[in-house]
């Protein structure tokens, strides 16, 4: 049976019966809202609308038999009201009975996660409301506390729950206003699911979260995209033209700074991982901060070190003539064979006629020591930049592998 409980405001909410089919796709959203003013000169004002994301569950339930019997009744009285579904890649697993009257059970180790496997997970707090689920049976209980072994609920179990069973996050909200379920059989039936989490619930839980790597004021995003899969990068330099119809038009640059929005996919393979970029977007706050990112390819031809260890020396006159100015290009990241990276800033690009090289000047003295042709796989432009979209959407492939796509759009650096 399906148990509907009163939770936690004195409301009956229903508990939506069906759990997702992993055979297909389990999409979780993140959707932040940032207004931006562009200036004639490109400069950029944000603000963000949003302290934190609204989120969205998307995925496919399969029913048959006595499970399409609960999903009839569901729709019957409740596709309406205030629903509970489980947060479908989080959860524990019981170690041992949770028997009708009892209210302590214990649990075993968090499944993958976060942010440490030696602490419980962010969403088990006191008072916060927990979804247990074996097979059909599901109950909703509300956390009075917990150990890193043992979870406390503030009222009686109604039914057993046995070992094995799973614990999830409870998500309150509202499905979508007309879902279109498919029927195979007269008992067999699939129903493609949107979830709106309420936002301000009690289900809804952030953790708060540190910077990782910084530089400066900003933070860098060191996730190596999947290139396993293509990564589209779009130009941007914009050109305005006036044409009034007739006889000769003119065009011209209203700023003087590339641009470039670069669409990257990447892989998640532990619960953890993923965790991480999720925590990074919410930090960023969608398009509304800027951070760093490294282009993660060979951008810099490196020739010689000079200058007493403060100058690449580099092939041609092309690469000083095209970055020597530039606002964009000013800092380069050495990836280097033995797996550690360099950040280094650029004080400027200058070109040397006379020799047919050019030359990059950091402000940082480089390793010399250790680059050779052999320790040093590449040197990449790193960049400032902000989030593209304001939506990340994670599809989850199995309950902690997942596939993401992200999206940024670089800026001028004013940081020298």
């Amino acid at each position: 049976m399906v148990v509907s409980t009163v939770y936690p405001s004195g409301g009956d909410i229903n508990i939506f019966p069906g759990v997702p089919n992993w055979r297909d796709r389990v999409r979780v959203s993140y959707e932040f809202k940032t207004d931006i003013i562009t200036s004639g000169l490109g400069t950029e004002q944000r603000r963000a609308v949003r302290y934190y994301p609204r989120r969205y569950v998307e995925y496919t339930a399969h029913f048959n038999g006595e499970s399409k019997l609960q999903l009839d009744y569901f729709m019957a009285r409740g596709l309406a009201d205030k629903t509970i579904i489980p947060e479908p890649s989080k959860y524990v697993v019981l170690t041992s009975t949770l028997g009708a009257g009892q209210r302590q059970v214990s649990y075993g180790k968090p499944h993958p996660a976060w942010p440490s496997p030696n602490s419980p997970p962010y969403w088990l707090r006191p008072g916060l409301p927990v979804l247990l689920v074996d097979g059909l049976r599901m109950e909703t209980r509300l956390l009075s506390g917990f150990s890193f072994t043992d979870l406390q609920f503030a009222d009686e179990s109604q039914v057993t729950f046995p070992a094995g069973a799973r614990v999830y996050p409870a998500l309150q909200g509202y499905l979508r206003a007309e879902p279109k379920a498919r029927r195979y059989t007269s008992d067999v039936t699939t129903l493609p699911i949107r979830f709106e989490v309420d936002p301000g619930s009690a289900t809804e839980v952030f953790p708060e979260t540190s910077p990782g790597e910084m530089i400066g004021t900003r933070e860098v995003f060191m996730k190596r995209p999947n290139w396993g899969n293509q990564v589209d990068v779009t130009y941007v330099y914009p050109r305005e033209q006036e044409d009034y119809g007739f006889g000769a038009t003119r065009s011209f640059k209203p700023y003087d700074f590339p641009s470039r929005i670069v669409q990257a996919s990447f892989l998640g393979r532990d619960h953890r991982e993923v965790q991480e970029v999720i925590e990074f977007f919410i930090r960023m706050r969608g398009r509304d901060r800027e951070f760093l990112v490294p282009s993660w390819e060979n951008d810099v031809p490196f020739y010689a070190i000079t200058g007493n260890g403060f100058a690449i020396l580099i092939p041609g006159l092309m690469f000083g003539h095209t970055y020597k100015d530039s606002t964009v290009f000013r800092r380069i990241m050495l990836r280097m064979a033995d797996g550690t990276y360099h950040h280094h800033t650029v004080d400027f690009v200058e070109t040397l006629p006379d020799t047919e090289f050019s030359v990059l000047w950091v402000r940082e003295r480089l390793p010399v020591e250790e680059l050779t042709p052999q320790s040093l796989i590449g040197i990449s432009w790193v960049f400032v930049v902000r989030f593209a979209s304001d939506l990340l959407e994670i599809d989850w492939v199995t309950d902690s592998v997942a596939q993401f796509g992200l999206s940024y759009q670089v800026l001028e650096n004013y940081d020298l």
